[in-house]
């Protein structure tokens, strides 16, 4: 699935091994649904499910997504307590090829994550019994992610369309996924 943690891969290079800044908010195991894919299964693969463990940190407004194993992602926390994150860059799918009169087509690729955290089951307010101290407060992770491929003005991406013999079903296009996490123990 071409997530955040995908592209972050492309655009950033490898694993950032040095202390997250900012403050935890969580740490959680985080399950992404597929909602839409109109770009087509051939030009984004994404899966219908699939799992990973995330990281969410902030130092006043200023927020980070970390999953592991990526650097992480700078976003912002709202007023109402909404974190978002955006990551734009241009992908080439081919480049112009002037000698065969062959046009460019690059994408402007805009992914988006929105996230907000609560807490799960809110425990009695005394701090004892059972359930004092346990995951049942522990807090709870909703959201969507959102990738958008549109094309660059300059190319012609027509044939990437599945109707020119290419992969995408249509452009411009989107994937969106429901993300919901549970908080991880912390070991």
């Amino acid at each position: 699935m071409p997530t955040l943690v995908a592209l972050q891969a492309m655009v950033l290079g490898a694993a950032c091994e040095a202390q997250l800044p900012g403050e935890p908010v969580g740490r959680f195991d985080v399950t992404a649904i597929l909602n839409t894919n109109t770009c087509g299964r051939q030009a984004v693969p994404a899966r219908a499910e699939s799992r990973f463990v995330a990281e969410l940190r902030e130092d006043g407004p200023t927020a980070w997504w970390h999953v592991e194993g990526e650097r992480p992602v700078h976003g912002h926390r709202d007023a109402d307590g909404r974190y978002a994150f955006e990551l734009v860059r241009q992908v080439a799918l081919w480049e112009p090829q002037p000698a065969r009169d062959v046009a460019g087509c690059t994408l402007q690729s805009v992914e988006s994550l929105e996230v907000a955290v609560r807490t799960a089951n809110p425990g009695s307010t005394d701090g004892e019994g059972p359930d004092a101290g346990s995951l049942r407060d522990a807090p709870v992770l909703d959201g969507a992610q959102r990738l958008e491929l549109v094309p660059m003005p300059e190319g012609d991406c027509r044939p990437a369309l599945v109707a020119e013999g290419g992969n995408f079903t249509v452009l411009p296009c989107e994937v969106r996924w429901s993300l919901r996490g549970a908080a991880r123990a912390t070991n």
